[in-house]
């Protein structure tokens, strides 16, 4: 193969690898099964709303063009979600960066080759995914809308959609490619980090309230649409637009909206080209140059400084708490598990105040409901979820070392340095979301869910680090550990007894009023309830360690590597040995 085939596929091939995966073969099922779940919705979507659309071009064909422009509304915004979800997840990979110079540097390769073999491999993973998922969705969409019309019309329809739907997904994967080169370029890999689980939140987030929102996009009307289109900011109102130009309306509205289209396409589209033309070049200058450090964006200063208050004068858990909330400021394999548990969260609280809709008061002061007073909670309650999961992704392995040379052994020390790690990165959004209820409800009634939120919040935390017997990141991963396809049943069964339940009992105390004596009563439950978990975790505290867990004969078979080295016997009469010559 030539020099730009070989680059083109490692750099598609560096699309698909992750430092904390476990296994690459691993890592690419896990990827290609959630490209295999996005491709489905497209064509349930129709399986859906077709009907109804059939509905409506037989009995009321006056509202054909508002119910094709709905129905294309919900798949533009899908296939541009979706690829925004597909490009955040391999946000490392969407820049030429500074340790690809390092390697590539040195070789004799032209830089023209390496700028073509990391466009052509971002195209094909823009092309492939576009194609994969929007095809499901143009074939069956052109089947029914040009049904009656002829070949033309089906031909002119799949094209409209194709043109509108894989051009807003290239839009979006081209913005978050400029957005990334950016940040290599002005900013530092640390802030890329940062803003790439920021979006990785953002996009799951907006996967997952796709199916909330659907009544609300199904609920749009035409005429609205074309009022504003002169005024719209909205990309995804902007594609629309161009489908509904290309399929064949002349309302000025359309066309405007498709000539934003054209503009913000191409700009994005050249823009990241050129972005990367320099971005390859600059990184190859910088190959040599020192690394950035930290700065204050990788400091958490704040959440180090709660830790610090809820450890006071301990040095070794200053430390290793320290050491905690600086990984996960760092380094984005740590973040990924928080923000996709967060954006669960965040589905949770939209689905909840879609479902009210417009039943809502009118004023600032509205009487306490369910669905207000449980958002800190279930936030809350996902957030402790992720990184409690995070606490099990390695992040420098060869970092262990520090811990097993220099600190004890085994200390309580650890427990109560991990258990301020997760209240100062769980607690501060939780009390940052029911201050923001003062909005709507009475100054008072806010107070007190206040300090439910945060009696609450470290009797979960207390309840989790009981889970957890080893200082966080300094561990291999062991696979199957997370089992999320057998025990998710079970996270949403927590997510319902932590957030729901006691916001259930808080807004019916609310409405009956509160005595001393429940008062008294809730009190001393919550109090008798911190003590024995707090007397299990002390116990259990002595069982930390820094060293590696010892592992028995048949781990070896579920611990091994492409199992190299590890082969089970039996020989009759004795006991099973394992060779582990290599491993």
């Amino acid at each position: 193969m030539s020099q730009f085939q070989v680059l083109a596929r490692a750099f598609f091939a560096q699309l698909f690898t992750n430092e904390s995966a476990t296994s690459d073969t691993q890592l690419r099922q896990a990827m290609i099964l959630g490209l295999t779940i996005l491709l489905p919705p497209g064509l349930f979507l129709m399986v859906a709303i077709f009907p109804e659309y059939e509905n409506v071009t037989a009995y009321h064909p006056k509202l054909v063009d508002q119910a094709r422009l709905r129905v294309a509304l919900i798949l533009v915004m899908w296939a541009m979600a979706t690829i925004g979800y597909i490009a955040v997840f391999v946000w490392e990979g969407l820049a030429f960066e500074r340790r690809d110079a390092m390697v590539i540097g040195p070789l004799p390769v032209n830089h023209r080759t390496v700028i073509g073999a990391k466009l052509a491999a971002l195209g094909a993973l823009l092309l492939g995914s576009a194609l994969a998922i929007n095809l499901m969705s143009a074939l069956p969409f052109a089947s029914v809308t040009a049904n009656h019309l002829g070949l033309d019309a089906f031909v002119r329809d799949t094209a409209a959609l194709l043109a509108a739907t894989i051009g807003g997904a290239t839009f979006v994967f081209t913005s978050l490619v400029v957005a990334r080169t950016l940040l290599m370029l002005l900013g530092s890999p640390r802030m890329a980090a940062r803003l790439g689980s920021l979006l990785q939140f953002l996009f799951v987030a907006g996967i997952l309230c796709f199916v909330s929102l659907l009544p609300v996009m199904l609920t749009m009307n035409r005429d609205d649409f074309l009022a504003a289109a002169d005024g719209s900011w909205n990309p995804g109102a902007w594609f629309l637009g161009l489908f509904e130009y290309l399929h064949g309306s002349r309302e000025a509205g359309f066309a405007t909206l498709a000539r934003r289209a054209e503009i913000a396409l191409t700009l994005s589209f050249v823009g990241s080209i050129v972005l990367s033309i320099i971005g390859v070049r600059q990184q190859m200058q910088r190959a040599l140059a020192p690394v950035a450090s930290a700065a204050s964006l990788g400091r958490a200063l704040v959440m180090r400084a709660i830790a610090r208050v809820l450890i006071r004068r301990d040095p070794v858990a200053r430390a290793t708490a320290d050491f905690i909330l600086l990984t996960i400021a760092r380094n984005r394999a740590q973040q990924a598990p928080v923000a996709i548990t967060s954006a669960i969260a965040l589905s949770f609280i939209l689905a909840t105040l879609a479902g009210r809709g417009d039943a809502r008061g009118a004023g600032w002061i509205i009487p306490p409901t369910l669905d207000l007073l449980w958002m800190p909670l279930v936030l809350a309650y996902w957030m402790a979820v992720g990184l409690r999961g995070a606490f099990f992704v390695p992040s420098e392995l060869p970092a262990a070392w520090s811990f097993r040379t220099n600190a004890p052994v085994s200390t309580r020390s650890y427990w109560l340095a991990t258990r301020a790690a997760m209240v100062a990165v769980v607690l501060p959004p939780a009390v940052a979301i029911t201050a923001l209820l003062a909005l709507f409800l009475d100054w008072r009634i806010v107070a007190g869910h206040l300090l439910v939120v945060i009696v609450l919040t470290i009797l979960l935390v207390q309840v989790l680090t009981l889970t957890v017997s080893h200082v966080p990141f300094i561990r291999a991963y062991e696979p199957g550990h997370a089992k999320l396809r057998t025990r998710w049943p079970l996270y949403m069964l927590g997510g319902f007894l932590f957030a729901s339940v006691p916001a259930r009992l808080e807004t019916r105390l609310l409405g009956v009023g509160l005595g001393a004596g429940r008062l008294l009563l809730i009190a001393f439950v919550l109090i008798a309830l911190a003590v024995v978990l707090e007397a299990i975790g002390r116990r259990r505290a002595m069982q930390w360690s820094v060293e590696d867990p010892e592992v028995s004969a048949s781990d070896w078979e579920r611990l091994s590597v492409l199992d190299l080295g590890a082969t089970m016997s039996r020989s009759p009469g004795t006991d099973v040995r394992l060779s582990t010559d290599f491993r």
